[in-house]
């Protein structure tokens, strides 16, 4: 896995050279801007997981360089740590207002600093695993195409709403649970068994077949069929795209 990425914001170079000294025996990859502007610039270049941002600054406050990370689509929802020096209340809730999500006091104490990254780090690695797989469940019910994910047993894990349709099913649960041969023609099934071991036992490959399911309204439908290992909520599996080819 990648390490977390920080961009250290902050006009004193000295700030810089001391939270990388905090920090170097932690697997992050630091980046450096030295004023607001370079900020603004750099976080779009670097995709940072975390900001570590200074209130004081002379050309652009952190409040106003937070306000503008928020605004920036590709960068809205990056962690940002504030480093202030400001204790009071009303600065805190000035940078609350403007997007902080959290606030590390000057001069820093080692083991607050360590353990606030920390946190925030893994939990925004977490938000973004979520939305991956939000992306990916999306893209999956919206595919023209069936998709199904299937174990090494042949077992259906995952079925998407184009499969459904195809096998001329009722919902999900129909087929979830069920052995994918029980969905191929009886006299395509040993050709499936062989297609779908080959698909299982190779890495890195995909293999393309053609089969014929049975419908559950007795019909039959050709179809083209796309198969290849990955690894899924930690488990091998076979991820396998139908198309039909009736009109092929």
């Amino acid at each position: 896995m990648a390490p977390s990425t920080i961009l250290i914001v902050d006009d004193t170079p000295a700030i810089h050279v001391m939270i990388a000294a905090l920090l170097r025996d932690d697997a992050y990859q630091l980046e450096h801007a030295y004023s607001g502007e370079e900020a603004l610039t750099k976080v779009l270049a670097v995709s940072p997981d975390l900001v570590l941002l200074d209130i004081m600054m002379p050309d652009i406050d952190g409040f106003e360089v937070c306000r503008r990370l928020r605004s920036l689509p590709e960068v809205s929802e990056v962690p940002i740590i504030m480093l202030t020096a400001l204790a009071n209340r009303s600065s805190r809730l000035r940078g609350l207002a403007a997007g902080a999500d959290d606030f590390v006091s000057k001069p820093f104490d080692q083991a607050e600093l360590q353990v606030r990254i920390k946190t925030i780090t893994r939990l925004d690695r977490y938000r973004r695993l979520l939305a991956e797989r939000a992306r990916f469940d999306r893209l999956v019910e919206l595919a023209p195409d069936g998709i199904l994910i299937i174990d090494g047993e042949g077992v259906v894990r995952l079925a998407n709403p184009a499969i459904i349709r195809l096998l001329g099913l009722e919902d999900e649960d129909a087929a979830v649970g069920q052995r994918f041969s029980e969905f191929v023609a009886s006299t395509e099934r040993a050709s499936w068994m062989s297609f779908f071991s080959r698909a299982k036992q190779s890495t890195g490959g995909r293999h393309i077949s053609e089969s014929t399911l049975q419908r559950a309204d007795g019909g039959q439908t050709p179809v083209e069929i796309t198969a290849g290992a990955f690894e899924w909520n930690h488990t091998d599996v076979v991820q396998v795209l139908v198309r039909d080819i009736t009109r092929r």
